[in-house]
């Protein structure tokens, strides 16, 4: 996935078309970080005419929305009755071993539809 320490040295380039404007931002290295991709989206959607403010609110928003998102997941308990049913289920499972006495003992498929016809 990445390449050799040299390659690291090579900048990165991000590119926005937008309307009749063409607007570049190149870093003069390739291992950046998510602060720095982050801080070039900032500079990308000012170069394109949104407010700082408007980049900004947005971030806050969508973070509010990810933590509401992973406060609901928190919260998420499956019933106590059903988990205990569940591995009451799992513990009467045959073993893998006694599989085998659970097929049918026909050798083919004519031998099976003519036993059930």
């Amino acid at each position: 996935m990445y390449g050799k320490i040299s390659d690291m040295r090579k900048p990165t380039t991000f590119t926005v078309k937008h309307y009749d404007k063409t607007i570049t931002i190149e870093i003069d290295h390739s291992d950046i970080d998510f602060n720095e991709v982050m801080e070039v989206f900032e500079s990308l959607t000012i170069a394109m005419g949104f407010s700082k403010d408007s980049f900004r609110d947005w971030v806050k928003e969508a973070g509010a929305d990810f933590t509401e998102e992973d406060e609901e997941e928190e919260l998420y308990q499956p019933n106590q009755a059903l988990r205990e049913a569940a591995e009451r289920y799992k513990a009467n499972l045959p073993e893998e071993d006694d599989f085998h006495n659970l097929r049918h003992s026909t050798d083919n498929f004519e031998d099976y539809q003519n036993k059930n016809d």
